[in-house]
């Protein structure tokens, strides 16, 4: 497993090989902002800021946000990363009845909320190794390796089922069971660990030569293919939450002390990132004009787009798509040393729940 000074020691030596290797090249100079961020029950700021105002049904929500600045010297591309990544899964049932305890609603009598939540959680800092190379003439690739060092970590379920009754009584239970850096669901004071790991990311653009598929193009992009992140002595809660003798009070609001049976400890665990797959599919018209399907894959949530393009010098691409299910416009421009993109459902950004950024920058 990993420890601080070995994951100090690896980036030491990583950075002293590389700058042994980029000193006899010419540099350039990059950087690269990529965010995603997705929310079914509320708009995204409503998330952000407590879950009090809007809300629609809904069973999933992530975040992916990543920052780079490095340099690049022929195939070779190294650099700092910061990362904030955060996947949850729930039942509408749950979103709802956090929704209510934020309001202060009452809940609804004579039925059985279904509890399930499910969360995968990191932010992490590192270094960031690439190396582009190609397999074949018309295929270039890019293989990145990122050395991490992680300082919070959410990871595990909260799942059961409450009910509520005309008598205002209330039964359920719940159990919790889950590894964090901090107890954000019963608060207990814990000293926070930090993980120490890698992630793998592949990269791989097709554009043939080939006479009659030339103006074809293809690009694949896969974010974390492969991870680990190693946590030692990590605190963790499984527990079980029963009420005792739980009643509504004359708001509807549930008035309660829960029991709470099972273990907290500490364990070694292993942390796997959810793989984020990006495929674009395109063709280009010899009067510059193109067109192309694109969609962005994780293990919760899919969001495909078709879109049409111009490309009115070369290297230089005006791009516009749109994704017919969730209304989602994406506008990008990409030059030869930069490449601008923003999509969203709304043009009101506190009203969204679709949103994103993608910036790149050479110099």
């Amino acid at each position: 497993m990993y420890r601080e000074s070995p994951f100090k020691l690896f980036s030491l030596i990583l950075l002293s090989l590389v700058s042994l290797k980029l000193a006899a090249q010419p540099i350039t100079f990059y950087l690269s902002v990529d965010s995603k961020q997705y929310a079914e029950p509320a708009p995204i700021h409503v998330l952000r800021n407590e879950f009090k105002k809007s809300f629609h049904p809904g069973s999933r929500a992530f975040s992916y946000n990543a920052l780079e600045l490095g340099v690049h010297s022929g195939p070779w591309q190294i650099g700092l990363i910061s990362r904030y990544d955060y996947l949850a899964e729930f039942s509408p049932d749950t979103a709802e009845l956090i929704h209510l305890s934020e309001i202060n609603g009452p809940v609804e009598k004579n039925r059985e909320y279904n509890i399930f939540l499910r969360v995968n959680h990191i932010k992490a800092n590192g270094i960031k190794l690439a190396y582009q190379f190609k397999p074949f003439y018309s295929l270039q690739s890019k293989l990145s390796l990122s050395v991490l060092e992680a300082k919070e970590l959410t990871l595990g379920t909260v799942y059961g089922s409450v009910s509520a009754f005309n008598d205002d009584s209330v039964q359920g239970a719940i159990d919790v069971d889950y590894v964090y850096t901090e107890d954000k669901l019963l608060k207990r004071p814990v000293s926070p660990p930090k993980g120490y790991g890698y992630a793998v990311d592949l990269a791989i653009s097709w554009h043939p030569n080939q006479q009659h598929l030339r103006q074809f193009y293809a690009e694949l992009s896969i974010k974390d293919l492969y991870s680990r992140i190693w946590w030692n002595d990590t605190p963790h809660s499984d527990l079980r939450l029963e009420p005792i003798e739980p009643r509504l009070d004359e708001n509807g609001f549930i008035i309660t002390t829960p029991t709470l049976t099972g273990i907290e400890d500490e364990r070694n665990i292993i942390q796997t990132l959810p793989t984020k797959t990006q495929l674009t599919l395109g063709y280009t018209f010899d009067n510059g004009l193109m067109t192309y399907i694109e969609t962005f894959h994780t293990n919760v949530k899919s969001l495909s787009a078709t879109g049409i393009g111009y490309s009115p010098q070369p290297k230089h691409y005006l791009t516009w798509s749109y994704n017919w299910r969730h209304h989602i416009h994406t506008i990008g421009y990409t030059a030869e040393r930069y490449k601008l993109s923003v999509f969203s459902d709304e043009l009101r950004l506190r009203r969204a729940q679709v949103a994103g950024l993608t910036v790149e920058y050479r110099w």
